[in-house]
């Protein structure tokens, strides 16, 4: 697959531009960290999988907020997890790219949004 960056994948209909949609989502451990991987889709079907990074993971479920001062994740808990980030990323727009022989997800920069100004 060829590098993509961000201004190569956009939700935004435009010519010649793919759009990347995550289908499933993963969460398992890889020794004892957490990890998210996402089967991603584009519009002709083709699929990838791909990591999530962890600043990208903190931002959706900050640890905080579901483990309070705890070190340590439960079963339970990772059940907790996979559901809450199956719900709130299945269907998103993303954008993928590869590092070190490996290949992550993030979602599309507000950078290339404008705020025009609203219609009454």
């Amino acid at each position: 697959m060829k590098r993509l960056d961000s201004s190569s994948v956009n939700c935004i209909a435009e010519a010649n531009m793919r759009k990347l949609h995550i289908q499933t989502v993963e969460v398992g451990t890889d020794g004892e960290r957490l990890k998210v991987f996402s089967q991603i889709v584009d519009e002709d079907g083709a699929e990838t999988r791909a990591e999530l990074p962890q600043r990208e993971l903190s931002t959706l479920l900050p640890r905080n907020v579901l483990l309070g001062e705890s070190k340590i994740v439960s079963a339970e808990m990772l059940l907790v997890i996979e559901a809450t980030l199956t719900r709130l990323l299945t269907g998103r727009c993303v954008r993928v790219w590869e590092y070190d022989d490996r290949r992550y997800f993030g979602f599309l920069s507000w950078r290339s949004v404008t705020i025009g100004e609203a219609s009454l």
